[in-house]
């Protein structure tokens, strides 16, 4: 929206009286400040100002430990330049608020570690090449009992009733929900988040959400970024709690998050159409520069601990480092569809994934693949979880190791974002590493 139109956007919304305005760090939390609407005017035309560390902290808001954004340059505050896109009415607030949302900058330049910068990067890199990505996402996601620390599944809305077992695609379990859903979908279109389709799944109290594609990757972004604070602010206001945690709940279903990823050129036709030889390279030298970046790669994908249980065999999320033709075992799916509509499904990430990350290292991926004309092995047919392929790391200690040494992370992200997510992701890790948690004790104290 341009400075006029958000003007004219609370001229009609005049009963405001609160601004929430932040930036997503690099788990993709809010972190912001509430101030009244009276600031309006200076924040419109200057932004505002926040410790630029609050980007590293780790999931729990604590500074990280030695990081260079912190005493080592004062703890200084960085400039926050707001998007432009629309102010977001923040129905469950007692104060009539209204969110603002922006990024981080340096002489109108994205700040060197900010995330949205990184995606904006590569994404330039593929336009001056006069191609662009388009992309839709699924997305999962539970909601729970608010009071419950075994993640017990939020009783349905409507009757009060426990869920006692997963329903997947039930009519009825959406209506169980209908009230918070349809809030969630009409807060979505006050966004322009343009919602495809919205599904219960496998899980107890499991959901998904389908975004309908974009062609401006930092847009979609933004768009899972406040539909999962949107997400969690209304399922308060209901008692209960949403949760994008990659693995919530022991022997049932990961909340994953898939990309749907078509190529296009300057006038929006499909650069992969493969009744085209050079459609089918394209898609195939796309894949393979995915495939190549994938292991190195697994801590974007995989960015918690939490985030090794759901990626294990037969779990519906994929393990192996491969391809195959609407094969959903596979890594990367390529989805039955017409020529003109071929597109490459890639599924290995978890909804706790930061997108601004997941989709700048798909778009470097794929123009690595380009450049370097790079070459996919054959696709899959059958159970890749059965088939001798290389493996996803399975723990994030390997993850981390991996993403440390990459020369090609390094460069996807450059020197100074590589290293404040690594030393992020690397406290966060000793963290959990070092709890001890309820069910260890319980198993191990009586008899040892």
């Amino acid at each position: 929206m341009t400075q006029s139109a958000i003007n004219q956007w609370f001229a009609t919304h005049d009963d405001i009286t609160q601004l929430l305005v932040g930036v997503f760090d690099y788990n993709g939390v809010l972190r912001g400040k509430r101030m009244p609407i009276a600031k309006l005017p200076s924040l419109m035309a200057d932004g505002f100002k926040m410790p630029i560390s609050i980007l590293q902290t780790d999931i729990w808001g604590r500074d990280i430990d030695d990081s260079p954004l912190i005493f080592e340059t004062g703890d200084g505050d960085g400039h926050v330049t707001l998007s432009s896109r629309a102010p977001l009415r923040l129905s469950w607030m007692a104060e009539p608020t209204a969110l603002l949302i922006g990024a981080f900058t340096d002489e109108d330049k994205a700040h060197k570690g900010c995330p949205k910068g990184c995606l904006m990067v590569h994404q330039s890199a593929l336009a001056a090449n006069d191609m662009h990505i388009k992309a839709g996402v699924e997305m999962e996601f539970y909601l729970l009992a608010d009071s419950d620390e075994r993640a017990t599944a939020a009783p349905s809305l409507a009757t009060g009733d426990a869920v006692v077992a997963g329903d997947t695609l039930s009519a009825h379990h959406l209506d169980d929900y209908d009230g918070l859903l349809s809030e969630i979908t009409a807060m979505c279109r006050a966004q322009d988040i343009a919602v495809d389709t919205l599904t219960s799944e496998l899980g107890r109290g499991q959901f998904e959400i389908t975004f309908a594609p974009k062609d401006d990757l930092v847009v979609l972004a933004e768009d899972i970024l406040i539909f999962k604070y949107l997400v969690k602010g209304l399922a308060k206001s209901h008692g209960i709690r949403a949760s994008f945690m990659a693995k919530p709940r022991t022997n049932e279903a990961g909340n994953g998050m898939h990309v749907h990823a078509s190529l296009l050129d300057g006038d929006g036709a499909n650069l992969f159409h493969d009744d085209d030889p050079a459609g089918a390279l394209r898609l195939s030298q796309a894949v393979a520069g995915i495939m190549a970046s994938m292991k190195v790669s697994t801590l974007i994908l995989a960015p918690h601990q939490n985030s090794y249980r759901r990626l294990v065999p037969s779990s519906h999320a994929p393990t192996k480092i491969c391809w195959g033709m609407d094969n959903r075992s596979a890594s990367i799916r390529i989805p039955a569809s017409s020529a003109v509509a071929r597109r490459l499904e890639y599924r290995s990430a978890g909804a706790d994934c930061n997108p601004y990350l997941l989709l700048g290292v798909m778009a470097a991926s794929m123009a690595k693949g380009f450049d370097d004309t790079l070459v996919p092995p054959s696709p899959i047919t059958g159970n890749a979880y059965a088939q001798d392929i290389d493996d996803l790391p399975s723990e994030m200690g390997v993850a981390l190791d991996l993403f440390a040494k990459s020369d090609e992370m390094i460069a996807v992200f450059g020197a100074d974002l590589h290293s404040y997510y690594l030393g992020t992701k690397r406290q966060e890790w000793q963290s959990f590493a070092e709890h001890v948690s309820a069910f260890e004790f319980d198993s191990l104290s009586n008899n040892l």
